[in-house]
């Protein structure tokens, strides 16, 4: 049931969920610029998950570092009742440190299981800890649960769709994120196996990640890809698929209250993945002079050797997604990174001819042979789905009691 469309991620929207007496769970995405404009809207989380720190976001409210960042995501886990579980990143050192602060019952996810595993995480399991791991294998590896001393088998990463066959890493970490706060919930491990199995990444079910369809014999990406982080991830997969395409374009901006640095990074790695460059900027630049944003992806792009004959200017995000669709030929991957999901979504759409329903037909070269070994069942029954991020750039998720009337210090106001 949508109650009310828009970026739901601060203490504002938090408190309209929270006061629903209909609601039994409530999982919340928690902004930086919420907390930093009024702190949390409730006391006490039975979950908090630490995802990750990127440095997105730096040079606005105070926040010059990832340090600064990391300081104030850490009040998530902090609220964690002691009965509850902190559940943080073992690959990402800043989360990592967030242990001795976080609250309740830590529990650890990695895509570093098996023989890579940290020397940390194994000592936590060896006492009896929780931690929800990836061991290396082919199509994405294998999701395995430590918890109590047992080893218990999840599934094949390539038997969650969102994985893209296992190779949409950061999908592969948020799974294990998710299984991780599922355990937590005391949700049946049947269930999750069940959950995982079916979600897909598709724009009905996750808008805006990893949304896919065949344009005109031309394989269309949709990704809210907004900061380097986010753009380096869609590149690993991009990058793993690449060989498959005649050539790899993609359509770039990011906001323009970023720093100078960070949107010549965001250039520099864009230039570094694709073939032909699509740079755009929105009306509403957020204070910087019309065209900088260009230029400094237009810079970034250059530094990395990329040819300046293939990169296309373009004031408008309507118009640069037009003309990507236009350029692009049967056997390209395109890549859009849009600020308008469901407008850039539409305008895929028309220029397809596709029905929505059609939209995650894969190309039969990027298919593998479905694992056999251990595959899970589907699971009837209902599943409580949440949109999750890819890995970069950091959200955090939690689950909370609905809290009693008071309400925090800070005005009610979400800006």
């Amino acid at each position: 049931m949508l109650v009310a469309p828009g970026d739901a991620t601060g203490p504002r929207s938090a408190r309209m969920v929270l006061r629903d007496p209909n609601v039994e769970v409530a999982v919340l995405e928690t902004a930086r610029g919420g907390l930093l404009r009024e702190g949390l809207a409730f006391e006490r989380a039975d979950i908090g998950v630490m995802l990750n720190i990127s440095p997105d976001h730096l040079g606005l409210k105070g926040i010059e570092t990832v340090e600064d960042l990391a300081n104030v995501k850490s009040l998530i886990v902090e609220t964690v009742r002691r009965r509850g579980t902190s559940v943080l990143n073992a690959d990402d050192p800043l989360v990592a440190r967030m242990a001795r602060r976080a609250g309740g019952r830590v529990a650890w996810f990695s895509m570093n299981g098996g023989v890579q595993m940290p020397d940390f995480l194994r000592e936590h399991i060896a006492n009896g800890g929780m931690a929800v791991v990836r061991e290396a294998g082919e199509d994405g590896g294998t999701i395995v649960v430590h918890d109590r001393g047992r080893r218990e088998l999840v599934m094949q990463a390539a038997d969650i769709p969102a994985t893209i066959h296992g190779r949409a890493a950061f999908n592969i970490a948020n799974a294990l994120a998710v299984t991780a706060i599922c355990i937590a919930h005391g949700v049946p491990l049947l269930t999750i196996r069940a959950a995982l199995g079916t979600f897909q990444s598709s724009f009905e079910q996750n808008p805006g990640r990893l949304n896919v369809l065949d344009a005109q014999g031309c394989r269309v990406i949709l990704d809210y890809a907004h900061n380097p982080a986010g753009l380096e991830a869609i590149g690993e997969l991009v990058r793993g698929l690449r060989h498959r395409y005649r050539r790899c374009m993609a359509t770039i901006s990011i906001p323009g209250d970023r720093r100078d640095e960070d949107i010549f990074e965001m250039g520099r790695i864009a230039g570094g993945i694709f073939d032909e460059l699509f740079f755009r900027e929105d009306p509403s630049t957020r204070g910087r002079p019309g065209g900088q944003i260009m230029n400094l992806l237009f810079e970034g792009a250059v530094s990395a050797g990329f040819d300046p004959a293939r990169i296309h200017l373009i004031a408008g995000e309507p118009e640069a997604t037009r003309k990507s669709l236009e350029e692009a030929r049967p056997g390209d991957l395109l890549v859009i990174t849009p600020t308008d999901v469901n407008a850039a979504w539409q305008q895929v759409l028309e220029f397809s001819n596709h029905h929505p329903a059609h939209e995650n037909q894969l190309l039969a070269a990027e298919r593998s042979p479905p694992s056999s070994q251990n595959r899970a069942s589907a699971m009837p029954g209902g599943v409580v789905g949440q949109r999750e991020n890819r890995m970069a750039p950091s959200h955090d998720v939690f689950r909370c009691n609905r809290r009693s009337s008071e309400e925090p210090a800070g005005a009610a106001r979400e800006g």
